[in-house]
C-alpha cells in the first residue's frame, strides 16, 4: 500500500475509517475476490467432511456422488467423466464472473509518477 495515498487522504481530512473504505478496500478488492474464488473452490471440492457427515445418498454432495460411481471392479468411464465435467462448470462460472475484478489491479491510482 503506497504511503503517499494514505498521507494525502489524511491531509484532506479523511478519518481512518474513510481511508479504509474509500482507498484501501478498493485497492484490495482483487485480493479479496481471489481469496473468495479459492474458498468457493475449496468448499465445492470438499470430499472428506461430507463423506463423514452425510449418511443418506440423496444428501451426498457432487464429489461424494461421483466417487460412488466408481465400482470395485468396473468403472463406467463415460458417466464418470461426464459427471466430472459437470462438476467443474459452477467453478468456471464463478471464475468468469469475477475474472475482470481479479485482473483489474490499480495500486498506483492517484500517485503522480
Amino acid at each position: 500500500m503506497p504511503n503517499e495515498l494514505i498521507e494525502s487522504a489524511r491531509m484532506d481530512g479523511a478519518s481512518d475509517g474513510r481511508i479504509f473504505l474509500n482507498i484501501m478496500l478498493p485497492i484490495a478488492k482483487p485480493v479479496i475476490l481471489t481469496l473468495a474464488i479459492f474458498s468457493v473452490q475449496w468448499r465445492w471440492n470438499d470430499y472428506i467432511w461430507p463423506l463423514i457427515v452425510l449418511n443418506k445418498p440423496k444428501n451426498y454432495t457432487l464429489q461424494v456422488a461421483i466417487r460412488g460411481l466408481v465400482g470395485a471392479e468396473n468403472i463406467n468411464w463415460t458417466v464418470l467423466l461426464g459427471a466430472s465435467v459437470i462438476s467443474i462448470i459452477p467453478l468456471l462460472i464463478v471464475f468468469v464472473v469475477f475474472q475482470r475484478y481479479i485482473t483489474d489491479s490499480e495500486i498506483t491510482v492517484g500517485i503522480k509518477g
